[in-house]
């Protein structure tokens, strides 16, 4: 089984850095998406539920992007959803932390701890996709997802999810993005499922 892995790796670089010589030539990967989404997950409850958000991707190379998610639903017996990417959320919690601060020190954190959020807002992804190209008009996207967060039955937990994509019409503006994978909660809580679209745009 570990002979098959490290070869299963050293097939997927081999054709990953083959696409990366390709399109350094043309110049033509550095962009990024942005679409509207739906996930459907049948693990969270008896008969399942659904999320509806916004999905960004930015390609640092060809052949991997940078994963950005929002969305939000509800549910009869969970209550409120809803998923962030980690730099909202960790964004906050360094803000929160020097707000027991008194005097004109205080407003110097504050605004200091502002501004860092905003980095941390910008550069610090969900996870990435690695896209494989099939044909002109298809790609296959396995992606992985460590830095989620999700409101979960009245409390923010972290999450990751793996999975992939296929993406149609790749060479156009307009895209097509199914998936299927699995989310699941550090603390243990069982995860679940996840079986989604994307309709999105290429810029």
């Amino acid at each position: 089984m570990r002979y098959a892995i490290i070869s299963i790796v050293i097939l997927l670089s081999t054709q990953l850095y083959s696409q990366e010589m390709e399109y350094i030539e043309k110049e033509d990967w550095q962009r990024f998406s942005l679409s509207l989404t739906y996930n459907h997950f049948p693990g969270y409850e008896n008969g399942g539920s659904n999320m509806f958000g916004i999905n960004m991707k930015f390609d640092l190379t060809k052949f991997v992007s940078l994963n950005y998610s929002l969305s939000f639903g509800s549910s009869s017996e969970i209550g409120s959803l809803a998923h962030v990417f980690a730099g909202p959320v960790w964004s906050y919690n360094l803000i929160s932390s020097i707000e027991s601060n008194d005097g004109e020190n205080a407003a110097i954190d504050f605004l200091n701890a502002i501004k860092a959020g905003s980095i941390l807002f910008l550069l610090i992804p969900e996870g990435v996709t690695f896209n494989l190209d099939m044909n002109d008009d298809y790609s296959l996207n396995p992606y992985i997802n460590l830095l989620g967060y999700e409101y979960y039955n009245e409390r923010w937990l972290m999450s990751s999810e793996i999975g992939l994509g296929g993406t149609i019409g790749k060479t156009k503006n307009f895209l097509i993005m199914p998936k299927a994978g699995y989310r699941f909660f550090y603390e243990g809580i069982t995860g679940s499922v996840v079986l989604g679209v994307e309709f999105g745009y290429k810029f």
